[in-house]
Protein backbone atom coordinates (compact mmCIF):
# COMPACT_ATOMS: atom_id res chain seq x y z
CA UNK A 1 0.00 0.00 0.00
CA UNK A 2 2.90 2.24 0.57
CA UNK A 3 4.02 2.00 -3.15
CA UNK A 4 0.21 2.62 -4.39
CA UNK A 5 0.22 5.54 -1.79
CA UNK A 6 2.85 7.44 -3.18
CA UNK A 7 0.78 7.60 -6.70
CA UNK A 8 -2.73 7.78 -5.72
CA UNK A 9 -3.73 9.49 -2.78
CA UNK A 10 -5.24 7.07 -0.78
CA UNK A 11 -7.35 9.34 1.21
CA UNK A 12 -9.84 9.61 -1.47
CA UNK A 13 -10.17 6.03 -1.28
CA UNK A 14 -12.02 3.32 0.81
CA UNK A 15 -9.71 0.17 0.52
CA UNK A 16 -10.81 -3.65 0.71
CA UNK A 17 -7.50 -5.46 1.35
CA UNK A 18 -7.03 -9.08 0.26
CA UNK A 19 -4.54 -11.64 0.55
CA UNK A 20 -3.74 -11.23 -2.81
CA UNK A 21 -4.10 -7.49 -3.19
CA UNK A 22 -6.52 -4.47 -2.56
CA UNK A 23 -9.79 -2.66 -4.03
CA UNK A 24 -9.70 0.92 -4.43
CA UNK A 25 -13.42 2.68 -4.32
CA UNK A 26 -13.64 6.25 -4.78
CA UNK A 27 -15.46 7.58 -1.49
CA UNK A 28 -18.93 8.68 -2.07
CA UNK A 29 -18.62 11.79 -0.83
CA UNK A 30 -15.53 13.08 -2.86
CA UNK A 31 -17.29 11.48 -6.34
CA UNK A 32 -20.60 13.76 -4.99
CA UNK A 33 -18.60 16.92 -4.65
CA UNK A 34 -17.51 16.76 -8.09
CA UNK A 35 -20.10 15.16 -9.89
CA UNK A 36 -22.21 17.83 -11.35
CA UNK A 37 -19.01 19.35 -12.77
CA UNK A 38 -18.21 15.70 -14.16
CA UNK A 39 -21.54 15.10 -15.51
CA UNK A 40 -21.28 18.52 -17.24
CA UNK A 41 -17.73 17.25 -18.73
CA UNK A 42 -19.50 14.30 -20.11
CA UNK A 43 -22.68 16.31 -21.61
CA UNK A 44 -20.63 18.17 -23.46
CA UNK A 45 -18.60 15.44 -25.07
CA UNK A 46 -22.15 13.17 -25.27
CA UNK A 47 -24.84 15.29 -24.86
CA UNK A 48 -27.28 12.69 -25.88
CA UNK A 49 -26.70 10.83 -22.40
CA UNK A 50 -27.91 13.51 -20.51
CA UNK A 51 -30.77 14.59 -22.61
CA UNK A 52 -32.00 11.14 -22.57
CA UNK A 53 -32.25 11.26 -18.06
CA UNK A 54 -33.86 14.75 -19.00
CA UNK A 55 -37.52 13.08 -17.74
CA UNK A 56 -35.83 12.57 -14.03
CA UNK A 57 -35.06 16.25 -13.25
CA UNK A 58 -37.77 19.11 -12.41
CA UNK A 59 -39.22 20.73 -15.61
CA UNK A 60 -39.38 23.75 -13.65
CA UNK A 61 -35.36 24.16 -13.26
CA UNK A 62 -33.07 24.28 -15.41
CA UNK A 63 -30.92 21.09 -15.82
CA UNK A 64 -27.91 21.80 -13.51
CA UNK A 65 -30.31 23.15 -10.82
CA UNK A 66 -31.51 19.73 -10.29
CA UNK A 67 -30.01 17.66 -7.66
CA UNK A 68 -27.59 14.67 -8.66
CA UNK A 69 -25.83 12.13 -6.43
CA UNK A 70 -24.62 8.46 -6.42
CA UNK A 71 -24.91 5.98 -3.69
CA UNK A 72 -22.75 3.18 -3.01
CA UNK A 73 -24.48 -0.53 -3.49
CA UNK A 74 -24.10 -3.68 -1.83
CA UNK A 75 -22.85 -5.29 -5.55
CA UNK A 76 -20.06 -3.04 -4.95
CA UNK A 77 -20.85 -0.96 -7.73
CA UNK A 78 -22.74 3.12 -7.57
CA UNK A 79 -26.00 4.18 -8.91
CA UNK A 80 -26.29 7.75 -10.08
CA UNK A 81 -29.76 9.44 -8.51
CA UNK A 82 -31.28 12.56 -10.16
CA UNK A 83 -33.82 14.46 -7.37
CA UNK A 84 -33.51 11.11 -5.57
CA UNK A 85 -34.67 8.77 -8.27
CA UNK A 86 -32.69 6.63 -9.55
CA UNK A 87 -31.55 7.00 -13.21
CA UNK A 88 -28.44 4.48 -13.74
CA UNK A 89 -26.97 1.85 -11.72
CA UNK A 90 -23.70 -0.53 -11.88
CA UNK A 91 -21.37 1.78 -12.44
CA UNK A 92 -17.86 1.26 -11.37
CA UNK A 93 -15.33 4.04 -10.05
CA UNK A 94 -12.38 1.93 -9.32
Amino acid sequence: MKDIGKRVDLNLYDVKEYTNGYELYLKTGIVNKNLKGFIKELDESNPVSLRRRKEHCDENKKIWENNFKIKKEKNKTYSLYINDEKVRSGLVFT
